[in-house]
């Protein structure tokens, strides 16, 4: 038996292995709310070592990992096993287990062919449930079987799209090959690599905090119709035409049709823009391209005839506090409209069927209290 081996079978450290102190949270850290973690066999194989490491600075934590879970359930690889789901999970919050946080480490039983659309889905129900900072942990691509590059260039899109996501990169951190970290699967984590991934996350939550990204009170309501992409139509599209054609000088053919439907030709203005203004070319209208050319999102609105996926979020979040069926495709018709003014009526606001901030931010808080 070589000396490695005798390691891993008895659960000994690795030969690099050091001693490092664990404090609690600094004494004038900020607050930090509940936080979910939902995780597969990697994240439950450290509940102790998270016990010991992360939760003397964080111990409200809601620990849900289970082996062979998936991020959505329907699209696994192994479709029976890998329930509950993440959405399972998500659906069956309370308003007492509803936390400020979600911190989500899955994805190595999913196709990576369908984690942008599990993303997606899950990122939708969070908000649903005004989550306020959503934190992925992406994969590590050790095991060259499975293309796990694929799920990590999802997850980086999503913090693009997604102003209320954030993702640790455990790929980058742990891929250092003079260190020994994995069984033989190289997914699951010996003793050595459960400790370095306890600690990982304790410093990467750390930095959160201090950056003020998971503290009480951040950033609670995630700002409405952004990002916007190429697909969507309503009012804040207008509005992100005509900021373009003044900040582009656009002028006679090549001035943006004011429409308010974000076709081919709002999608190169964007990509334009964000160029000339030094930002990731994308086409994608995000928080930072919609605050660099100026307009305030906070007095966006979203009616019938709109397309978005903060639609998608309305209907979830009507759904859930009405307690009714609503088809959540993004589309806002007169299902949609009928079922925002009832809302509304219930809570005491103007009747309108437009959701503005105060309507999308009284929805998202009475949703998140289900």
């Amino acid at each position: 038996m070589s000396g490695w081996s005798f390691r891993t079978t008895f659960g000994l450290p690795a030969p690099w292995y050091g001693v490092t102190p664990v404090f609690p949270a600094e004494f004038e850290a900020a607050p930090v709310g509940r936080i979910l973690l939902i995780g597969d066999s990697v994240g439950a194989s450290i509940a102790a070592e998270f016990a010991s490491i992360v939760s003397p600075a964080y111990a409200n934590v809601d620990f849900q990992a289970v082996p062979n879970r998936c991020l959505v359930g329907s699209t696994c690889v192994a479709p029976a096993a890998g329930l509950p789901d993440a959405p399972a999970v998500i659906n069956a919050l309370t308003a007492e287990t509803t936390p400020t946080v979600a911190l989500l480490q899955l994805g190595y039983n999913d196709n990576p062919a369908n984690f942008a659309q599990e993303i997606d889905q899950v990122v939708t129900a969070l908000n649903a449930r005004a989550v306020q900072r959503i934190v992925f942990v992406n994969l590590s691509t050790r095991r060259a079987s499975v293309d796990y590059a694929t799920s990590n260039a999802a997850l980086a899109a999503a913090t693009q799209r997604y102003p209320n996501v954030s993702v640790l990169d455990w790929n980058t951190y742990s891929s250092s090959p003079d260190r020994s970290r994995w069984f033989s699967d190289s997914v699951h984590l010996t003793n050595t690599g459960r400790v370095e991934f306890a600690l990982f996350l304790r410093n990467q939550l750390d930095e959160l905090r201090r950056a003020g990204l998971i503290t009480v009170g951040a950033g609670g309501i995630i700002p409405m119709a952004v990002p916007m992409v190429q697909g969507e139509r309503g009012e804040p599209v207008k509005a992100l035409q005509v900021a373009l054609n003044t900040a582009l000088g656009l002028k006679k053919k090549q001035r943006l049709a004011t429409d308010g439907v974000f076709g081919k030709g709002t999608a190169n203005a964007v990509s334009k823009f964000e160029e000339a203004s030094g930002l990731p070319i994308d086409g994608i209208a995000d928080e930072q391209v919609v605050a660099a050319l100026g307009i305030d999102h906070t007095t966006f609105t979203l009616a019938r005839g709109a397309r978005h996926s903060s639609v998608a979020s309305i209907q979830k979040a009507l759904a859930n506090v009405l307690g009714i069926k609503i088809a959540a495709d993004g589309v806002f018709g007169s299902g949609t409209d009928k079922q925002v003014k009832r809302f509304q009526k219930s809570v005491g606001l103007p009747t309108t069927g437009v959701v503005n901030r105060v309507t999308w931010m009284s929805l998202l808080s009475a949703s998140a209290q289900r």
